[in-house]
């Protein structure tokens, strides 16, 4: 079991980049909305995402982004843009770039649902931490290939317009 609420996703995301190697198409390029904790140094950890080219990290929170730069700016593959709120980082041209994977955990509830969809369109699977959220139930049903852990809460959902996620033990389907 995770040590906290912030890091239950890690299983799901080291699960996802594992997948995708075996399978000869390693993530290369993240978008991540929300810096996080356990999140960004994961996917700048090479053993756990060794061919990453790229992490597009968008945060509203400027002491937060700041926190962040200082452990990890030094790493040339983290590219860290701070909004004034909400509304502006849905408007970044980065969002509208492909990615591999988005991770979508820093927003608001309602910015999370208003993200997934282009997120789905730009990258091959979005993350979405907290699905168990009563607000958030609809992420589940937001594309046609979902599946959810459930092993310890915060739940942690993999949306794909185009391929179904892995499957592994606590995760199920919708």
């Amino acid at each position: 079991m995770s040590s906290s609420a912030y890091s239950t996703h890690k299983l799901v995301l080291m699960g996802l980049s594992s997948w995708l190697s075996f399978g000869g198409r390693p993530v290369k390029k993240v978008l991540e909305l929300g810096c996080g904790s356990a999140s960004t140094p994961l996917f700048l950890n090479r053993q756990a995402f060794p061919e990453l080219e790229s992490l597009v990290s968008m945060e509203t929170n400027p002491d937060w982004a700041h926190a962040i730069s200082l452990l990890f700016g030094g790493d040339q593959r983290l590219n860290i843009c701070v909004h004034a709120s909400e509304e502006a980082l849905l408007q970044d041209s980065k969002l509208f770039a492909p990615y591999d994977v988005a991770l979508i955990d820093g927003a608001t509830n309602e910015g999370r649902i208003v993200a997934i969809p282009q997120c789905l369109e730009m990258a091959r699977f979005v993350v979405v931490h907290d699905t168990q959220e009563p607000e958030l139930e609809c992420v589940r049903n937001m594309a046609p290939h979902s599946v959810t852990s459930v092993i310890e809460r915060p739940w942690t959902t993999v949306l794909s317009l185009h391929e179904p996620p892995f499957g592994f033990g606590g995760l199920t389907n919708g």
